[in-house]
């Protein structure tokens, strides 16, 4: 059976049924049952924080996350339970099929991502422990499948059920990009030194400037692949955010700090 290596708690979030979608910057032909791996890495206080950003705080909380000792408690180096890989989406099967509730989790669509699409969840009461994951899909040690078998014969179905808010087709218009964000103005604005070294000392609009960052990002890969609405920042975009990643909603109000 193949098993697909994932972080907490989004392993435990697919299989009590609050993840309908992992994304992934690669697709697979295979077609059916998947034993989802939680890796060993544990959440962060920052992460968390961000997540809260997000709005995932009902999501967390309606599967039994509501704080951040609950998702370090989340069982990791370990098989935490089994989902059917039903179908793969581009970004645009994403963009006319996710719910509200896909969409807080998902982020917005993105180009060169794929939407694995994970349907029945079942959460396993006894995780199979100290299995080390791998990349890609893989399979189990004799010893530890035969452990999974086991742990199939008693696994919860995932119970996590949707309000009619979260039914609803996704509203993609709130993730729109942060150049969208910022209202026509013609006003040149001066960048500081700092920023000047991400688009230039030339004064500039306000679009035309986040336009120049939003290059930059691209071009340099700062785009985090698993979360597309993160920005991993490198040393310069640093020096202007002050932190080690943005939101990308987040992206222009930082940056007007940086004008005169």
């Amino acid at each position: 059976m193949r098993v697909l290596s994932i972080k907490q708690p989004w392993a435990s979030m697919i299989v009590r049924g609050a993840k309908r979608f992992e994304v992934r910057s690669w697709k697979t032909d295979y077609r059916g049952p998947l034993l989802i791996h939680a890796s060993s890495a544990a959440p962060s206080g920052p992460q968390y924080d961000e997540w809260l950003g997000w709005g995932l705080e009902p999501l967390f909380e309606a599967v039994g996350m509501g704080s951040l000792q609950a998702l370090r408690n989340l069982p990791r180096t370990a098989v935490v339970g089994i989902v059917t890989l039903e179908d793969i989406w581009s970004p645009e099967q994403l963009r006319d099929g996710a719910t509200a509730d896909d969409a807080v989790v998902t982020g917005p669509p993105e180009e060169d991502q794929w939407y694995w699409r994970l349907a029945d969840p079942r959460e396993f009461s006894q995780p199979v422990m100290g299995v080390n994951g791998r990349l890609n899909l893989w399979q189990l040690e004799p010893r530890d499948a035969k452990q999974a078998e086991a742990a199939l014969k008693t696994a919860k179905p995932g119970y996590f059920k949707s309000k009619p808010a979260g039914k609803k087709l996704a509203d993609w218009s709130i993730f729109d990009d942060a150049e969208d964000e910022v209202e026509p103005d013609d006003t040149l604005l001066t960048p500081s030194d700092e920023l000047a070294r991400i688009v230039g000392r030339e004064p500039l609009t306000r679009q035309s400037l986040v336009e120049k960052v939003w290059d930059y990002i691209k071009k340099n890969g700062l785009q985090d692949a698993k979360d597309p609405r993160r920005i991993n920042c490198d040393s310069k975009l640093k020096a202007v955010i002050g932190t080690n990643n943005v939101r990308l909603s987040d992206l222009a109000g930082k940056l007007v700090k940086h004008v005169a």
